[in-house]
């Protein structure tokens, strides 16, 4: 009843419970997870893409060499299958392995909190099916700047321009959309059972051979980052609450700019009330605070590129989170203290 391939999850944005719905995968005997927590393999796929033109645009046409070695689908897809492996991927089972862990037939279950190169997801995986995880903008939003402190209007927009992403995506038709789920976080934790037995039937996985008690008593844990520790409870602390402590300003300024794209996604943005007459020009003044550092950030980088001194602009988890890694500061050793010898 399996259907085989590996199952992608990605959140709209860190905090959207990547965590919590890949635990839940887990509970079926025939979901096992990565090797490594989050991959953000897809992040820098746009990488491999050229470097797959690139390699056969080398190529002059009387080699024939698409003839020889297949189109750039083929050439994308075993690198998906290289990277599969290289994060992780289950050992066959030997015969006669009591082990039900270890059984063949198995499904990874990976997972990434950015949909970044979303689009490409079909070309290097085309076996996979796809889970996207929604949730509230504005939950999101506060939940990041709790956690990670980012300034909102950041944090605002870069939800944005993920919800946007995911609409184009799945404004698609054929294959790649009929392998692709949506999931909103408020209905999984809202009515868990029922989702997951949708979620279950997209996947093509046995629902009698789920754990539903385990999954229902599974903690919702926080971000990879801050350490996986469980969500604690409370009328502050609830999922489905985080924005509720928004003032009036805070409200009007998600809708303006991703009041569309939180509607688009079946949530209900809260009415604009009577505005103040300086609205527009606190609006002006913070949509030109974010652009103009920007607009010349890239004609720095377009100058750089005329030069021939740009980089590829690589993504890794730093730049999803904001984490800034401590360097240990090693002091030399005071005169006249007695050197450590190794043991």
């Amino acid at each position: 009843m399996t259907t085989p391939g590996p199952i992608f999850i990605l959140g709209i944005m860190p905090r959207s419970g990547t965590n919590w719905l890949r635990d839940l995968l887990l509970c079926h005997p025939d979901c096992y997870a990565a090797k490594v927590h989050e991959d953000f393999l897809l992040a820098n796929s746009h990488l491999l893409m050229r470097f797959g033109a690139s390699l056969y645009r080398t190529w002059p046409e009387k080699w024939r060499a698409q003839e020889q070695v297949g189109p750039q689908e083929r050439l994308q897809a075993l690198l998906g299958d290289a990277l599969l492996g290289f994060i992780g991927q289950e050992q066959e089972a030997r015969p006669g392995d009591g082990d039900p862990s270890s059984r063949p037939g198995r499904r990874l279950v990976t997972k990434t909190p950015s949909t970044t190169n979303l689009e490409f997801c079909f070309n290097f995986f085309p076996r996979s099916q796809l889970i996207i995880l929604v949730r509230d903008g504005r939950a999101v939003v506060e939940s990041i700047v709790r956690g990670f402190s980012w300034d909102y209007e950041t944090a605002i927009r870069r939800w944005d321009s993920a919800a946007r992403e995911i609409l184009r995506f799945l404004a698609g038709s054929g294959t790649d959309r009929r392998r692709t789920i949506l999931v909103r976080y408020e209905d999984l934790y809202s009515a868990p059972r029922t989702e997951l037995e949708r979620v279950l039937a997209f996947l093509n996985l046995d629902p009698a051979s789920y754990d539903f008690g385990r999954a229902l008593g599974i903690p919702i844990r926080g971000s990879s980052i801050t350490g996986d520790e469980p969500v604690t409870t409370g009328p502050d602390s609830s999922p489905l609450h985080r924005a509720d402590s928004w003032d009036h300003w805070r409200h009007e300024r998600f809708n303006r700019v991703a009041g569309e794209s939180l509607k688009a996604l079946g949530y209900q943005p809260m009415a604009n009330g009577k505005r103040s007459p300086f609205t527009s020009v606190a609006h002006w003044f913070h949509d030109a605070r974010w652009s103009a550092p920007r607009k010349l950030l890239s004609v720095g980088f377009l100058l750089k590129r005329a030069l021939g001194r740009s980089d590829p602009d690589f993504k890794d988890a730093r730049s999803v989170y904001y984490v800034r890694e401590r360097q240990a500061v090693v002091r030399p050793p005071e005169q006249g203290a007695p050197r450590a010898t190794p043991e």
